[in-house]
């Protein structure tokens, strides 16, 4: 029900996916409570008691090394994505293919520049309308979806409370 507040909402809608296999993406993002078909379906619906104009809908892909950057990860968002565009009339789906940042931590690596390219090739040849975006930040620990920082950031100390 929450996705029909989207419906009244006079913008493009965007969506960080991440996976379309329910597997991987309770991975990656493990506080997700719905499968990704009842997600779907949920945009659909939303997406049907919108105006046509307001029908664009972006889905944001962190890639990851190994992780979900393969042909087999691309095939199934494109078959995820075919499902949208074939329910929704007038539908402009397009995704957002960011390669991860590094952000000091062992688990993730960001792909190398061939893997994304391989992946959004994959995407087209499947009809799927794709790009990759530039990252800008990743210098300053400030790029899209990198949440940490470099430095510590000194912590002020309030003044103890005097007793009453």
């Amino acid at each position: 029900d929450s996705f029909r507040q989207f419906a009244k909402a006079p913008c493009a809608l965007a969506w960080s996916v991440h996976a379309a296999n329910d597997k991987l993406r309770r991975k990656l993002v493990p506080t997700t409570k719905y499968s990704m078909v009842e997600l779907r379906q949920g945009l659909i619906d939303a997406l049907l008691d919108r105006p046509h104009n307001f029908r664009t809908t972006m889905l944001e892909i962190a890639l990851m090394a190994g992780v979900n950057d393969s042909e087999k990860e691309a095939d199934e968002l494109a078959e995820f994505d075919r499902v949208m565009s074939d329910t929704v009339p007038g539908c402009k789906l397009i995704v957002n293919l960011i390669p991860f940042n590094d952000i000091g931590q062992d688990m993730y690596q960001k792909p190398s520049m061939e893997a994304v390219e391989a992946f959004m090739r994959r995407l087209w040849g499947n009809g799927v309308h794709a790009h990759i975006r530039a990252t800008r930040g990743d210098d300053e620990s400030a790029a899209c979806g990198q949440l940490a920082t470099k430095k510590q950031i000194p912590q002020k100390t309030l003044p103890k409370a005097e007793p009453l």
